[in-house]
């Protein structure tokens, strides 16, 4: 008979199939169908951090930015730019920013956000020798 997984558990097992050991079996894998049958016991234990206030800078998306400012512009000047920058080669991006750092410092302005709790745990993880299909937990 199964049982719903308690979000504890669901972490545990979250922390068996992350990381480094997950990317290392993929690389260990053929290709092909492959049937899986195991019992697998997780012991030890999860500390739980409590959530926290912190500070986060917002992300600028420069894209988005130029996009507005060419949507600004009328057809045969936005050409104009498009062609002024594909002959420029490299651009003096830092003079740019300089021109328009006090907006750009706006937009980058931090956000308070709730960061989660940091989990840290102590589990390990082993195959029930002799447990096939018919076994019962």
């Amino acid at each position: 008979m199964s049982k719903q997984l308690t979000p504890n558990e669901v972490f545990a097992l979250s922390k068996l199939i992350a990381g480094k050991e997950a990317s290392a079996a993929r690389n260990n894998m053929v290709s092909g169908k492959h049937e899986v049958d195991m019992l697998v016991r997780v012991r030890g234990g999860m500390k739980v951090g409590e959530d926290f206030q912190k500070t986060q800078p917002n992300t600028i998306d420069w894209t988005g930015l130029f996009a507005i400012a060419l949507s600004k512009l009328n057809g045969v000047t936005v050409e104009a730019l498009v062609e002024e920058f594909d002959k420029a080669g490299k651009v003096d991006v830092k003079a740019i920013k300089d021109a328009a750092q006090s907006k750009i410092d706006a937009l980058k302005a931090k956000t308070e956000i709730t960061a989660r709790g940091v989990v840290t745990n102590t589990l390990s993880f082993e195959v029930v020798e002799g447990a096939g299909p018919d076994l019962e937990a």
